[in-house]
């Protein structure tokens, strides 16, 4: 997979392999780590109304969330809003959301031996809540919504801060990945 244009709006962003690396994204001794949050800057963007990838606050009119059909289903999501333009992004350069890995970790990064440079961090490096039930199992098929930004909201659950599922998306968009995007594409190939 090739790296896609990084949007202007995220060309002050620190890249990783040619990828833009999140703002939530967590930063240990050793440097960014695609694919792994940061729970202080999670917590942060999601009560400070701030984009997951840029770290800017989310626009006055729409946000973008991307969610599992499970985690409609619960009624929230564990990952902050985006711009559109962030979303639009993250869905062409994470390997999961771009079709490109049809399964999840077998295991999570061992992050115990790397210390943390952000001094407000102060949690130590754990693995995302959901990432033991996951574990490699095959990709979920994701959707994109877009909500009104007066529909915005958080709440505190058992896995611990999260971002309410709108009540009344102005949009819902399937994304294809893992087996979703293999039966597509194996429909591409016999036409």
């Amino acid at each position: 997979m090739s790296a896609p244009p990084i949007p202007a709006r995220l060309a002050h962003r620190p890249t990783v392999g040619g990828l833009v690396v999140p703002w939530v994204s967590l930063e240990s001794d050793r440097g960014h780590h695609l694919g792994q949050v940061s729970e202080a800057r999670r917590v942060r963007a999601l009560q400070m109304h701030q984009c997951q990838i840029d770290g800017e606050p989310l626009y006055t009119d729409r946000y973008v969330l991307l969610g599992r059909a499970s985690d409609r289903a619960r009624g929230y999501v564990m990952e902050p809003g985006m711009h559109p333009e962030c979303a639009a992004y993250a869905i062409k350069a994470c390997p999961m959301l771009a079709g490109s890995m049809d399964h999840y970790r077998k295991r999570p990064v061992d992050m115990s031996a790397r210390t943390c440079p952000d001094p407000d961090c102060g949690h130590g490096f754990l693995p995302s809540p959901d990432s033991a039930v996951r574990a490699g199992r095959p990709a979920d098929t994701f959707f994109q919504v877009w909500a009104e930004a007066s529909d915005y909201g958080f709440a505190v659950t058992q896995a611990g801060f999260a971002l309410v599922w709108p009540k009344a998306p102005l949009r819902i968009r399937t994304i294809a990945t893992g087996a979703h995007r293999a039966a597509l594409n194996l429909i591409t190939k016999e036409y």
